[in-house]
């Protein structure tokens, strides 16, 4: 895990607040599906998901690629996370919402070796949360919050929380299971998330 406070520049901060944040033109689209269909969110794609580029299409969704690939790239070469290239295999800023229950289903993104990027751009409630519980191949990507109380829902134990804090930037294994608590309902909780696979340093 690595964690840089106040990672963004004023100068992005100031971009990201007046041209994202407080945009009412920003084009925010409804997702239905996150872990699961329990839970929608709004999105703004950057990357497009492998598997939804069609043929002869670009995976850049969004001019705002631009914006926040420079960012990516100088937080990868400050903790020289990659020995060489690395494929984007996705990359979107969430806009979550609130519901009733505590927090979003336990999961992780991809079922293969990745890393996430997260760049959060707004301060709020609804903490990131870490499990010492790592994926394995040939388990369940995702597990749904309602059947924690059924037979056969595994025991995950917290390993950290991260609080969102506008500016703040974290690289994380993508195979460790994670979860996020909702936000109050009078918050905004916004933000960058890019998915990564490569060969790391160790």
């Amino acid at each position: 895990m690595i964690i840089e406070e106040n990672f963004l520049t004023s100068k992005e901060l100031e971009t990201v607040q007046e041209d994202i944040i407080n945009n009412q033109y920003f084009p925010w689209y409804r997702a239905q599906h996150s872990s699961s269909e329990d839970y929608p969110f709004y999105c703004h794609t950057l990357i497009k998901r492998e598997e939804f580029i069609k043929e002869h299409e670009s995976e850049i969704n969004s001019s705002w690629y631009n914006f926040f690939s420079p960012i990516l790239d100088r937080f990868i070469e400050k903790h020289k996370v990659y020995k060489g290239d690395y494929q984007i295999m996705r990359c979107a800023i969430n806009d979550t919402l609130s519901f009733s229950d505590k927090g979003c289903d336990i999961h992780v993104d991809y079922e293969e070796e990745h890393l996430v990027f997260m760049i959060y751009l707004t301060d709020s409630s609804g903490d990131t949360i870490f499990y010492t519980k790592q994926w394995k191949e040939g388990e369940k990507p995702y597990f749904t919050n309602k059947l924690k109380n059924s037979k056969g829902y595994p025991k995950f134990k917290v390993k950290q929380k991260i609080t969102p804090k506008k500016g703040k930037m974290i690289c994380y294994n993508g195979v460790n299971y994670h979860s996020h608590d909702w936000k109050q309902p009078n918050e905004r909780r916004v933000v960058c998330v890019f998915g990564l696979k490569g060969e790391q340093n160790k």
